[in-house]
């Protein structure tokens, strides 16, 4: 199907969104839409509905869709009927495959340029046309989106059979002290993490600034390589040290790393680094954990990760900011369960066997929702292209 391909700015006129601080904001109904979606309400509104908000800075790029009338705030575009003759829910699928989340040209904070927006051509069918493509886009992603919804949901019940299965690893009862704070497990020894373990502190950067024939240089992991429970080993940077430093915050086969601050709900949980990187140090920010014969580390890293460190981690952590913390003190204080090793060997089996599984089933789900993702762009790609035949649409 042959259409005209004009440029955008031929097809619609981005105007700017206003400033609207919260504290002028006044009790009232209307959306206020930012560049990533609502961001509160507002008495009076500065659109017609319907609209589309698209981002200017921050998000820049993405494209809304509101049926009513919004406040769009400044860090944004926005379309109603007065800027645009076409009809506003064919444009947003339309404006959807320009890939304008990709042409901003400023250095600092991320933003859209109109003109680079402008310059984009677009196929340009007759305003019925239009409307019949929005009614059949507007079914068929609706049942694609369903269907997405359904597996999202599909991981978070994996992931709370996760939790529920670190939860059954604990070898027994919590027992709290009188001031209601996790002090150990009945029926094991509770000894102290730091009685049973070595807590290496790491480098700090102006520690790395220094070189000569008696430094090392080699890779470091900064708290954004240790994420939740995982490592992220794709981007690693290089700081030189002096030798003895670079000796004492090496990184051996086992340790267990725990990051300094993070959000409470997932601070002080353990990874056990396997030792795929030599030598390798580690950041001030991130503890390196080095167990005793008697504890093993990937015991000690499932532990951190029942309801018990949970509750002990979010009880002892300084916020500051709001940015929870905790320290090489309260990692020490902290009581491991420790039943005998040959019994550690067994509950970490059972454990990761159980969470291996669910893993698996996690990651087909995940890719089904990519799947479904990539197929709702393509099918609204080719309904606005004309490649694909739409119902009362005309060959």
């Amino acid at each position: 199907m042959s259409w005209p391909q004009p440029q955008l700015r031929r097809i619609t006129h981005f105007a700017y969104g206003e400033s609207l601080s919260d504290d002028v904001r006044e009790e009232g109904e209307v959306p206020v839409y930012g560049s990533n979606g609502p961001v509160g309400v507002h008495r009076a509104s500065n659109t017609s509905g319907p609209v589309l908000v698209v981002g200017r800075k921050g998000s820049f790029g993405k494209i809304q869709f509101s049926e009513t009338p919004v406040f769009a705030i400044d860090t944004t575009y926005f379309v109603d009927g007065s800027q645009s003759s076409a009809d506003l829910k064919w444009l947003y699928y339309a404006m959807g495959t320009l890939g304008l989340d990709a042409l901003s040209e400023d250095v600092g904070v991320p933003g859209l340029s109109r003109e680079r927006a402008y310059a984009q051509r677009l196929p340009l069918p007759p305003l019925a046309i239009q409307r019949s493509i929005a009614d059949y886009l507007d079914a068929e992603t609706a049942r694609i989106d369903a269907l997405i919804e359904k597996k999202r949901r599909m991981v978070e019940l994996l992931e709370e059979r996760s939790q529920s299965v670190i939860a059954d690893s604990n070898p027994g009862a919590i027992i709290y002290g009188s001031d209601g704070r996790p002090m150990g497990i009945e029926g094991v020894s509770c000894p102290r993490l730091g009685s049973v373990s070595l807590i290496q502190t790491g480098l700090t950067l102006d520690q790395g600034r220094e070189s000569g024939a008696k430094a090392v240089t080699a890779p470091y992991l900064r708290v954004a390589n240790v994420q939740d429970g995982r490592l992220d080993l794709d981007v690693l940077k290089e700081v030189t040290v002096p030798i003895d430093l670079a000796r004492r915050c090496s990184l051996r086969p086992g340790d267990v790393l725990m990051t300094e601050g993070g959000d409470a709900d997932k601070l002080g949980r353990g990874t056990v680094w396997p030792g795929e990187i030599t030598p390798c140090l580690h950041q001030n920010h991130i503890f390196a954990v080095r167990t005793s014969k008697d504890l093993l580390p990937e015991y000690l890293a499932l532990m951190t990760r029942t309801p018990y460190a949970r509750a002990y981690f979010e009880m002892t952590a300084s916020k500051t900011t709001g940015i929870a913390s905790t320290s090489t003190t309260k990692i020490a204080s902290f009581r491991i369960p420790l039943p005998p090793i040959r019994d550690q060997i067994l509950i970490v089996d059972a454990t990761m066997e159980k969470l291996n599984l669910i893993s698996q089933t996690r990651g087909r789900v995940e890719n089904q929702i990519d799947l479904l993702a990539e197929h709702r762009q393509a099918l609204v790609t080719a309904a606005v292209t004309g490649e694909l035949p739409v119902p009362g649409v005309a060959a």
